[in-house]
């Protein structure tokens, strides 16, 4: 989780309606007033309208519906430049990098503070074929009924996880899982649904320990036609989160998943940092981290290669950070595909930053289904990006059939707005290195390119972009220009 320095200064009552005179760009705060009525504040940025009477704080007293780094509790007696943990929004996380590493720290608890349950005294075998799932239900079972902090220890050696296996709380109180071993999936998919190592209604989950899930996918992979089958069978991602809140998966390697390495549903406030994900280029369906009805999620300093998106977001998913993320093989970083089916949530808050793309098929990329159902994507911001022969660099495509049994005479009903690209640069491998194909009916709107310098050395000539129904559009020294 990232920390924020909120300065404790008196700002006062706001009744609704009325505008801010002050500007806290790019926070997020959830307060009380005195008496206790809560309200959540979006923004705050100068202007902008505040929609309930708040109470924010005072220089020497104040009430915030805000976990401080020790307590879940509602704080009181702020004092200046004390740090917040919260959520803040994705412009303003950049900002806060330098003190992850801490807020890190203050949610591993003391070892001498917590009870540590070790699945080996609960029957685990680390030889790599007995099955260990039992024991390690049994482990989580105590320490989830632990009141305090507790760890579930998997230590060095490969065990083998031959059944479904989900740790399912909510716990008594924060939860380490440390896996220093290899967690060994079976080859088959028999008794499997979407998943193999699960988290649910868990809060205060910590997931580190430098450990490996090995997928096992090479024996699976032959039976995904996804590609080209709708009702394609579901195979087992390695580790699925649901519903889980204030979390960090760190320092973990995931090996060759049948399906999607890490899937996110439901989540609020976690932190993905320092990870490795491997698959190889052709193996089918294998996402390396999928985000749906999710907010907050930070992804830092990891390394994804996979045989399909190293990241990508679906419906719901909001104020999403990546930062430090090298990406190859694979299908790059994608918003979509969106359109598909009716009422789906927006995707709103992406930032994309200090990332590298090496040899992947698209770089940064959203795609909408034509014809669609309608739907949102706003807000979105790709920065400081370098590719390395990146087969389509920059691309929006609201003409997305992967069946291809799309008619293509209605146009995508998915409107797309505030997107930013800035500071890109490297070698595109075709020649088209922006292709921005925007529905007819509802063009993008104010997109911004700028400080764009994308390559191509084929023998053709020199790199082109595409730049078809865009409504309000800005580029500043791009290379390629827009024709």
């Amino acid at each position: 989780m990232s920390l924020i320095t909120f300065p404790a200064r008196k700002v006062g009552k706001i009744n609704e309606g009325v505008k801010i005179k002050e500007e806290f760009p790019g926070i997020y705060i959830r307060a009380r007033d005195k008496g206790g009525t809560g309200s959540a504040i979006d923004g705050g940025k100068k202007n902008s309208v505040w929609s309930k009477f708040v109470m924010v704080v005072a220089k020497s007293q104040a009430i915030i519906g805000l976990r401080s780094m020790h307590t879940e509790s509602v704080v009181a007696d702020a004092t200046e430049n004390q740090s917040w943990r919260q959520g803040i929004s994705p412009g303003d996380r950049e900002s806060v990098l330098e003190t992850e590493n801490q807020s890190s720290s203050t949610m591993l608890l003391s070892k001498s503070n917590i009870k540590i349950f070790n699945v080996k005294k609960f029957g685990a075998v680390p030889n790599g074929k007995t099955d260990c799932s039992k024991a390690f239900l049994s482990a989580w079972a105590r320490a989830c009924t632990w009141k305090g902090g507790a760890m579930v220890r998997i230590p060095r050696g490969t065990y083998y996880v031959g059944q479904p296996t989900s740790f399912v709380g909510p716990c008594k109180g924060r939860i380490q899982f440390e896996i220093k071993g290899v967690l060994k999936a079976p080859a088959g998919i028999s008794g499997f649904d979407d998943t193999w190592i699960k988290f649910r209604y868990v809060n205060g989950l910590i997931v580190y320990g430098g450990g490996t899930l090995d997928g096992q996918g090479h024996s699976a992979w032959n039976y995904n036609d996804c590609h080209m089958n709708p009702k394609c069978r579901t195979l087992p991602a390695n580790l699925r989160l649901d519903f889980v809140t204030n979390a960090i998966i760190q320092g973990i390697h995931s090996l060759h998943s049948k399906s999607l390495h890490i899937n996110l549903f439901a989540c609020r406030n976690v932190d993905i940092k320092s990870i490795t994900i491997s698959a190889p280029a052709d193996s089918p369906n294998t996402d390396g981290i999928h985000i749906g009805d999710s907010s907050f999620i930070n992804i830092l300093h990891s390394n994804i290669g996979t045989g399909d998106d190293c990241i990508s977001l679906s419906p719901g998913s909001e104020n999403i950070y990546v930062y430090d993320v090298t990406c190859g093989p694979g299908h790059g970083i994608s918003v979509g595909s969106l359109g598909q089916r009716k009422n789906e949530e927006s995707v709103v808050g992406l930032i994309v930053k200090n990332c590298t793309f090496i040899g992947t098929d698209n770089g940064v990329r959203i795609k909408t289904w034509a014809p669609s159902e309608p739907g949102l994507v706003r807000n979105l911001t790709f920065e400081h990006i370098f590719m390395d022969n990146v087969q389509n660099p920059v691309v929006i495509d609201q003409q997305y059939c992967p069946f291809q049994s799309c008619s293509h005479k209605s146009p995508s009903r998915v409107r797309i707005q505030n997107v930013r690209y800035r500071n890109i640069w490297g070698t595109s491998l075709s020649k088209m290195a922006v292709n921005f194909k925007c529905s007819k009916s509802v063009p993008c709107k104010y997109v911004e390119l700028k400080n764009i310098r994308l390559l191509y050395y084929g023998k053709d000539g020199k790199a082109s972009a595409n730049c078809s129904n865009l409504d309000g559009f800005a580029a500043i020294e791009m290379i390629p220009p827009c024709l």
